[in-house]
């Protein structure tokens, strides 16, 4: 149980926003954002060992899409898709 807390607070803290300088209503979608998301991805699959913790991975995933700006949301929409993929071989 402690175990997965932590795993919730590293999760909540890799999806944190710290640029708070930007405007809710810009509508560009650039995608030169930052390169290093690749390596959040491959750190929540390493920690992503056994199928409850996947799934509150998910849960505390899918709240912070929906309130997660325009731009983010993409980024996470992805890391989604992982945790689902491990679920789901996890299961079978």
């Amino acid at each position: 149980m402690m175990m997965m807390m932590m795993m919730m607070i590293v999760v909540m803290m890799m999806m944190h926003d710290d640029d708070d300088d930007d405007d809710d209503d810009d509508d560009d979608d650039d995608d030169d954002d930052d390169d290093d998301d690749d390596d959040d991805c491959c750190m929540i699959m390493m920690m992503m060992t056994s199928t409850t913790t996947t799934t509150m991975i998910m849960v505390i995933m899918i709240t912070m899409i929906m309130t997660a700006r325009r731009r983010r949301r993409r980024r996470m929409r992805a890391m989604l898709k992982v945790a689902v993929i491990l679920v789901v071989s996890a299961d079978t």
